[in-house]
């Protein structure tokens, strides 16, 4: 039977900015993006019979049907017109209900897998508007890299990177509903509207100070609110020596930016100790998806 084994990359936000609400509900965002080395290990077979399993390894995650990659293999083989036949095994390390893009990464997984393994029928551009349907990161994490990304997720300019920034992630106890987190953001209550521009000007200097100072968030009062950690693991992190750090996404992970892979060890140590959540080393990556092998 043919498999293929995959990376699903994380991401963080360097910046997100709440642009407004729009008549559906939802809101206009302007985000500065980048995929992590923090990965699920998706393995998707095909079979020789008729449906679609899957099989989630990990904490708080859901099996079967709910599952947002089992999802994008039902969407998958609906535009292929194919009998769905396949088996999707998911190995979960990035953490649920983090602002991390967890459950996107693992449907973008399955769809460029199944395009792997069924001799690439769609375009890079079919799959990503396959992942719109299924939720608004879907079409980043299967680019991946460094981009900045507008309104609900659709429009996704892909940018240069230079080099590679490391990085120190703490998840609280306690994770934050996406829903929840929009559902109490308030214009006229955030005081944190980043520039997107001026964030990637700093990347592209290489000046980590620069990039600390570019960085926001706009939702993280709110989730702060709800989480009170996440305002303690920002001092500690800062205390630790990070030139910069705030919360990704929706959160509730708190990721700090460090000069070297020497200092993200030093810090994860004393961070370890502050116990305020699980601790998780990772730097920034060019891709959203990653081929281990394929046979």
């Amino acid at each position: 039977m043919e498999s293929i084994l995959l990376k699903a990359n994380a991401k963080i936000n360097w910046t997100l900015k709440v642009v407004g609400r729009r008549e559906d509900g939802y809101h206009d965002l302007d985000m500065l993006l980048s995929s992590v080395t923090l990965y699920d290990r998706v393995r998707i077979t095909r079979v020789p019979f008729k449906g679609i399993k899957l099989q989630t390894y990990g904490r708080f995650v859901l099996n079967g049907e709910k599952n947002i990659a089992y999802k994008a293999a039902e969407r998958f083989y609906s535009e292929l017109g194919e009998r769905a036949a396949c088996r999707i095994d998911i190995q979960k390390h990035i953490p649920v209900c983090a602002g991390m893009g967890g459950g996107s990464a693992d449907a973008a997984a399955a769809l460029y897998g199944l395009n792997e393994l069924y001799g690439r029928p769609f375009s890079a551009g079919k799959l990503a508007s396959l992942g719109a349907q299924l939720g608004a990161d879907v079409p980043f994490m299967l680019c991946g890299g460094l981009a900045r990304v507008r309104g609900i997720g659709e429009e996704i300019t892909s940018l240069e990177c230079p080099r590679s920034y490391q990085l120190l992630g703490v998840m609280p106890r306690m994770g934050a509903s996406t829903r929840a987190v929009f559902s109490r953001f308030d214009m006229n209550q955030c005081g944190v509207f980043p520039d997107s521009g001026a964030a990637y000007e700093a990347i592209l200097s290489g000046e980590i100070k620069e990039l600390a100072e570019r960085m926001g968030n706009s939702l993280e009062y709110v989730t702060a609110s709800l989480c009170p950690e996440i305002n303690l693991i920002k001092k500690e992190l800062l205390k630790n020596g990070a030139a910069g750090a705030q919360m990704t996404g929706s959160g509730a992970l708190v990721f700090g930016l460090f000069e070297d892979e020497q200092a993200v060890c030093s810090a994860a140590q004393a961070l370890e100790k502050a116990n305020l959540g699980r601790v998780y080393k990772f730097s920034t990556c060019l891709k959203g998806v990653e081929l281990i092998y394929k046979h």
